[in-house]
């Protein structure tokens, strides 16, 4: 009896430190330590790292260097996350940047309800008879954050419409790839500041803003560089076609001293870039063919034109051409502009 007990006994431990070996051989660099199961599997403790690294013997002479310190840990700041000392610190240095070129925006932000805005201005400080872009993100702050959404969910479906104060009334349109967001065009024609509302269309709260033309944003207002967006081709194209228009709407208006000849060929230069580059969605369409050299076109019709009669002038191109090309391949609001001004939106239905 006595004897099978021991030969029981010497299995079991022979068992254990295999059992401990095993982990040991199995257990990668990148694998958490097991905890061990008797002491002996415990081993001898760890070296202390500040005597290892402090006993270490150097050379006489020789160069120590002391490790690097990462510093604190930063969380990163999104656009959202600013609070409003950062805003007025960003608006203050908003006189630093350079936005002579019109690659500049202006952010309004504002919560309505339960609903956030952020109003995006293009460019920042636009001038009379210079085209402005407004975009506007719009989402709905949640009591409870979504996993993936976060606290704020954009608004998609909408149908905005935007009231700019003595100028015009506009119908706001999507914008392709940011959920939430709409967008609109209009021309200033006078130096100061006007209101801008935007109603949502399904009954919420409007919003509304004041916009400065022809001088700096009301103290606080946010300025940060814009780019166009590049996935278009002709997004730099309008872009400078949009500068030197508003330019010779300038001029047209009384209010800026530009050479009228050299803006005139400036348009004519890029209108003849617009028939050799198409949007994304045209792809290939020779409808916008068509509209984009009927621009061209008409662009010499400019040339000589006395500032009195250019407002008029400009006025009718915007109708006839610009209107006409943006409905379909900026705003993506029909595809059938062959009866303009009369359009259907939507697509047109296949016979």
């Amino acid at each position: 009896m006595r004897i099978r007990l021991m030969t029981i006994g010497l299995a079991l431990t022979v068992g254990l430190s295999s059992a401990a070996l095993a982990q040991r051989v199995l257990r990668g660099k990148d694998a958490p330590a097991p905890l061990p199961a008797t002491p002996d599997d415990a081993g001898a403790p760890a070296p202390d790292q500040s005597q290892a690294q402090g006993s270490k013997r150097h050379k006489k002479g020789e160069a120590v260097v002391a490790p690097a310190d990462g510093g604190p840990v930063v969380p990163p700041s999104f656009k959202d996350d600013l609070t409003p000392a950062e805003i007025a610190r960003a608006a203050a240095s908003a006189n630093a940047l350079d936005c002579s070129a019109g690659r500049c925006e202006a952010l309004f932000r504002k919560k309505v309800a339960r609903r956030e805005w952020v109003l995006h201005l293009r460019p920042s400080q636009p001038n009379p008879g210079q085209v402005a872009e407004v975009v506007a993100d719009v989402s709905e702050l949640l009591e409870i954050a979504d996993p993936e959404l976060g606290d704020k969910k954009p608004l998609e479906g909408m149908v905005p419409t935007a009231h700019v104060e003595g100028v015009s009334r506009y119908r706001m349109h999507p914008i392709e790839g940011s959920a939430g967001s709409y967008g609109f065009h209009f021309t200033p024609q006078a130096k100061g500041t006007l209101r801008l509302q935007i109603e949502p269309g399904d009954g919420a709260a409007s919003f509304d803003v004041q916009v400065a033309i022809g001088q700096p944003q009301a103290k606080g207002v946010e300025v940060k560089p814009y780019e166009p967006r590049f996935s278009d081709p002709v997004a730099w194209t309008m872009s400078d076609l949009g500068t030197a228009w508003g330019a010779l709407w300038s001029v047209a208006l009384g209010t800026g001293h530009g050479d009228a000849a050299a803006l005139e060929a400036t348009v004519q230069r890029l209108a003849k870039a617009g028939t050799e580059e198409w949007p994304a969605r045209a792809a290939n369409d020779h409808k916008y063919g068509e509209l984009s050299k009927a621009f061209a076109d008409s662009a010499p019709h400019l040339v000589g034109v006395k500032p009195a009669a250019l407002k008029e002038a400009l006025s009718s191109m915007e109708r006839q051409q610009c209107e006409r090309c943006h409905v379909a391949y900026a705003w993506g609001l029909t595809s059938d502009v062959s009866a303009w001004p009369q359009v259907k939106i939507g697509k047109k239905e296949e016979e």
